[in-house]
């Protein structure tokens, strides 16, 4: 070993073994009742759930915070790790790239992160056994890997003011198993809870002493065409910020004060005030900050814009698909068909609902706002100062409901777990994904053989019949058995013939077939549903065109040709009001080559 090399390895060792020093000289006591403190800080055990207070500047809380969380952050910092590999892969030149590239972006968070932020986290590294990077990679991954869709809504009544959300995020439902409530109390500021993952010091859900509660909704709308959503992004990071200003702000016009010149793109931010008895949602876009006020007793959003310049002239059609529409009718529905005094009942009722229309969960469990991505959900008493909350990998909102009074402490059981609506044929429905992912983790590509053994194993599962029906349509389709796909389209219809996706599915089938008519009757069938939405609407419209197309190339006939041109011009009324993104305007140039073939 050379010389340089014993220097760097002996300066290492005693790095570390100074680290354990100080870290041994943490004393923690552990009381009675099983709860631990250090300092200021006070750490509760309750059902699994780590409930965290911190007092102090920011270096002290995260002091705290690391020294009382030491071993869940050490866990949390391995599965933070798995995960990074499980995107980015374990080949070593893949990984390093990949790394660098992380390594920018969280120097680039890093340069417009208040340093008060960064001093709690170097608190945190000081307590724990981890070191900065770890933490910081912890602290900033969420907002570097994934994307969130959620529901938020404010209730009020002569009894009150309720905060309600789901936070629907997929990809990270591992880490639902590190779930955190954490009191901050920093000196000279309004003490804030957060619901958060282990590990996470931003927020997004939380509420202050004073009874002021945020949460953050993603608003999925591109940037302006030419531009980039870093183009927006010049203020500290979102999650950052809302706790910035639950910490400085307990009514709403101060909440406006905040947001002032601050810049970002694709956002919501619900809002309760205690002080106000009414909420806000702001739509953070482009750039731009726009306040929707509460003006009765029911506001809301799911992941698309309330305002008329955020939901149209900001927002492509395609927004207006199913997850959102479906959300956004079953919340007004829910409001009014549950008639409960009660704003916590109610609020629970609403998050806890799987219903998509006039369905009580629609045949993939995903568009109820209460969903397959649902991993936390909580009802915030912005009057009472309690926090009702769950956490869980999926349909959160169905586990059990604890209650926490952020001013007494006190914790206890709101609600227990409730099964989700037609459980055996849930329990199927996972079995099969599982036995489907067991079969074939190692194979990128599928052949008919495989068809087969899927559409046998289909039937071994007990799947709720109309599921069962489509999958069966699906695979006979891609074995170009058009005969057997059709059948089960027709049995996936008769199981839910006001459902839009039966008909969709029905038109993939005879559009690959090579039956264009049969394909138009669906779409046209498709529009007659209570259950279509304007995205789908356009959809039946833009492939319409291309199966009359279809048919004018086998034989020419003038009916079809009229019928090309009146849809085309149907379709740009559809879309005049509604964003042209790159997308909607690749469909408008096919449009336009199809008709210019018959134009005189």
């Amino acid at each position: 070993m050379s010389e340089m090399n014993k220097k760097l390895l002996i300066s290492l060792l005693f790095f570390f073994f100074i680290k354990s020093i100080i870290a041994q000289s943490y004393q923690v006591v552990e009381n009675e009742d099983g709860s631990k403190t250090f300092n200021q800080g006070h750490l509760v055990m309750y059902d699994g759930v780590p409930f965290l207070t911190v007092k102090g500047d920011a270096y002290e809380m995260g002091l705290q915070y690391g020294v009382l969380l030491n071993k869940q952050l050490i866990k949390m910092d391995n599965t933070v790790d798995s995960l990074v590999e499980s995107y980015i892969g374990s080949f070593f030149i893949k990984k390093w790239i990949a790394g660098a590239v992380l390594n920018k972006k969280i120097k680039k968070i890093e340069k417009i992160l208040p340093p008060e932020y960064l001093d709690e986290l170097k608190g945190m590294a000081d307590g724990s056994d981890l070191e900065l990077k770890d933490l910081q990679l912890i602290a900033y991954f969420p907002q570097l890997f994934f994307k969130i869709s959620c529901t938020a809504f404010i209730l009020k009544n002569e009894n009150g003011l309720v905060h309600g959300r789901n936070l629907d995020w997929p990809g990270i439902e591992v880490l639902t198993h590190f779930p955190l409530i954490v009191d901050y109390h920093k000196k000279d500021k309004i003490p804030v809870t957060v619901l958060t993952f282990m590990g996470y010091p931003g927020v997004y859900t939380g509420m202050n002493h004073s009874g002021l509660s945020m949460s953050i909704n993603m608003n999925g709308t591109p940037p302006a065409n030419e531009h980039k959503i870093d183009d927006y992004n010049t203020g500290m990071p979102l999650a950052f910020k809302l706790r910035n200003i639950l910490e400085n702000a307990d009514k709403l016009h101060e909440v406006d004060e905040l947001f002032r010149d601050y810049s970002s793109h694709a956002w919501f931010i619900t809002v309760g005030s205690k002080k106000d008895n009414s909420g806000a949602i702001f739509e953070l876009t482009r750039g731009e900050v726009i306040k929707n006020q509460m003006n009765n007793d029911f506001l809301y959003v799911a992941n698309l814009s309330l305002s008329d310049v955020g939901r149209y002239s900001y927002s492509p059609i395609w927004m207006h698909g199913t997850s959102n529409i479906s959300r956004e009718r079953k919340l007004q529905e829910l409001n009014l068909r549950i008639d409960a005094s009660d704003l916590i009942y109610k609020s629970y009722k609403i998050l806890t609902s799987t219903e998509n229309h006039h369905l009580t969960h629609d045949p993939f469990y995903a568009y109820g706002i209460c969903n397959s991505n649902t991993i936390k959900s909580c009802i915030l008493d912005n009057m009472n100062s309690n926090i009702y909350f769950t956490y869980g990998e999926r349909y959160a909102a169905l586990n059990k409901y604890l209650v926490y009074n952020v001013n007494s402490g006190e914790i206890d059981t709101y609600q227990q777990k409730q099964e989700i609506a037609d459980p055996d044929y849930f329990k199927a429905r996972m079995d099969f994904q599982q036995w489907y992912g067991k079969q074939f983790s190692g194979k990128k590509k599928l052949d008919n053989n495989d068809y087969s053994l899927i559409i046998k194993q289909i039937l071994e599962f007990n799947l709720q019949p109309a599921y069962q029906a489509y999958l069966q349509s699906y695979y006979y389709d891609l074995m170009k058995d058009y005969d057997n796909a059709n059948l089960q389209a027709q049995q996936y219809i008769l199981e839910l013939p006001d459902f839009y996706n039966t008909y969709f599915n029905k038109y993939k089938i005879m559009r690959n077939k090579g039956d264009y008519m049969g394909a138009i009757v669906a779409l046209e069938q498709m529009m007659q549903t209570s259950t279509i939405n304007p995205y789908y609407e356009y959809l039946a419209n833009v492939y319409m065109i291309e199966m009359y197309n279809e048919l004018v190339n086998q034989k020419y006939d003038q009916i079809y040709v009229d019928k090309i041109l009146k849809l085309s011009k149907h379709v740009r009324w559809l879309v005049s009001q509604y964003m042209i993104d790159k997308d909607t305007q690749k469909d408008l140039d096919k449009i336009a080559n199809i008709e210019k073939k018959y134009l005189k």
